[in-house]
């Protein structure tokens, strides 16, 4: 063999290795980017769902305490976390498959009416705690 040959083979090695190595780390970054996407999107979920629990405990101790705020109370509690409700939601959205059901969910627990509370002698707590069950 002669020297030309083998320096031939030794560059061809080289361009392959530094050829492999290259694809080799930009699948690795793929996947990188994937789990980091997918973490990021759990943790969205976990956040949203720790405040729908946090709010719908609020909404809970309001009713218990109906002789301090009574019916209001509840209502306003429910009230008050609305424009954080509509933060959240946004935050969280485009991490749900089925988003037509959410839009249709989040609407109903978010747009809760005055006629929808306190309409045809219903329970106030119960309507709001149907909607976030539901959700």
């Amino acid at each position: 063999m002669s020297d030309t040959y083998v320096m031939g083979l030794a560059v061809a090695g080289w361009l392959a290795t530094t050829w492999l190595a290259y694809r080799w780390g930009l699948h690795s970054q793929k996947l990188q980017r994937e789990y980091a996407a997918k973490e990021s999107a759990q943790s969205r979920m976990r956040e949203f769902l720790g405040f729908l629990n946090q709010w719908r405990a609020e909404v809970i101790l309001a009713g218990r305490d109906e002789g301090n705020f009574g019916v209001a109370g509840i209502a306003k509690t429910h009230q008050m976390k609305i424009p954080l409700f509509n933060a959240e939601v946004e935050r969280v959205k485009n991490d749900f498959r089925n988003r037509q059901e959410f839009d249709r969910l989040t609407a109903r627990l978010g747009g809760l009416t005055r006629q929808d509370l306190f309409g045809d002698n219903k329970n106030q707590s119960d309507v709001i705690l149907k909607a976030f069950d539901d959700l």
